[in-house]
């Protein structure tokens, strides 16, 4: 008879399946406000960003027989690279250095994933098709307002079939069953370790989903109607007014003189906007650094946008008694991380791991 074995998903499941539920959501920033989603430019057809012709799904790694995929890959991937190209527009070598670094963490992260869920077969666990349609359906609230349609036209646009994507979550359910068997033998947390890690986690753990931000703006097109104009001198545009910020100059007349945002006859002024409605890849750069710092620029498809928060209002962190179960889990993960180790080092120790 197989074992049983029914696990939300903790909250200190690996970052590479976290990432995995981000993925699907991808807006671009149409200067002026309006978004719409739109089709990604490096989807499963890229590696470290350059198309690799007849290369699709290949090898990446062999676990004991199991296989990773450069596809699994690229699509853990995707965000992160969005990100850092928004971030670094030159694709310098800090963008290289960064990108390097989050490829080999995501790599590893996929082959320990792959071990874990060698040990759940072989004790037989197994996950009831109901706690998967729940994760999928919490998934869809989260990311898609509920709306199933958006969900499914994402799944199209990267080249994941709903039983694909099932399958996926099957395993990120069942990696996390497995982490929480091995923390099940330690006594539950006191009250006061369970208010400590809520003082220093319940930002992280708010809905931010509600985040909303004021801010100035600065948009360079990367194409412009002057003459000799090129994507190049825009950027060298916008470079140069960041710079002149940072040392002092007026970031509203800069605007008005310069912007071709919607707002630059206001000096740039945004009102309060949901998180939401920026594109997946400059949330989080904007809602993490601090208020009246430059950012950027930032680059997208359409140009260069230099940014500079005003006001922000943060989504409610839920109350200690709705997340008691993460924040134990947390606590015992804090208290386990030794065991935890020589755990994973031991199921690499023991595994035939080929990289390609």
């Amino acid at each position: 008879m197989k074992r049983l074995i029914i696990s939300a998903l903790p909250i200190t499941s690996v970052l590479v399946l976290t990432q995995c539920a981000q993925l699907n959501k991808v807006q671009d920033w149409i200067p002026g406000g309006a978004t719409s989603v739109t089709k990604q430019t490096e989807g499963s057809d890229y590696y470290d960003g350059k198309l690799r012709q007849g290369n699709l799904n290949s090898i990446a790694a062999k676990v004991d027989g199991s296989v990773v995929t450069r596809n699994e890959l690229n699509f853990m991937l995707s965000p992160i690279r969005k990100q850092l190209a928004a971030q670094f527009p030159r694709r310098g070598s800090q963008y290289s250095g960064e990108m390097s670094k989050a490829k080999d963490q995501v790599f590893q992260e996929l082959i320990d994933r792959e071990l874990i869920l060698n040990e759940f077969s072989t004790i037989g666990g197994v996950i009831p098709p109901r706690e998967i349609d729940r994760e999928i359906n919490n998934r869809i609230q989260r990311l898609y307002s509920g709306k199933r349609s958006l969900y499914l036209t994402d799944l199209r646009k990267n080249g994941l079939s709903q039983a694909k994507y099932r399958n996926l979550v099957e395993r990120t359910i069942a990696v996390g069953a497995m982490k929480a068997q091995h923390l099940n033998d330690f006594a539950p947390p006191t009250t006061d370790e369970l208010q400590k890690e809520y003082n220093k986690f319940s930002d992280k753990l708010r809905d931010i989903s509600k985040d909303k931000a004021a801010y100035k703006k600065i948009w360079i097109p990367a194409k412009s109607n002057d003459l000799g104009s090129t994507p190049e001198s825009q950027l060298e545009l916008a470079e140069d007014l960041a710079k002149r910020i940072r040392k002092g100059e007026s970031f509203s007349k800069l605007a008005k003189e310069h912007s071709s945002d919607a707002y630059a006859s206001d000096g740039g002024q945004w009102p309060l906007t949901p998180r939401m409605d920026f594109p997946v890849h400059f949330a989080p750069i904007v809602f993490k650094e601090p208020i009246g710092k430059i950012i950027g620029p930032l680059a997208d498809k359409h140009g260069f946008h230099i940014i500079k928060v005003t006001q922000r209002i943060n989504g409610p962190s839920p109350v200690l008694s709705k997340v008691r179960t993460q924040l134990e889990q947390r606590v015992i993960a804090d208290k386990s991380a030794a065991r935890f180790k020589r755990w994973i080092e031991r199921l690499r120790n023991n595994a035939d791991i080929v990289r390609y």
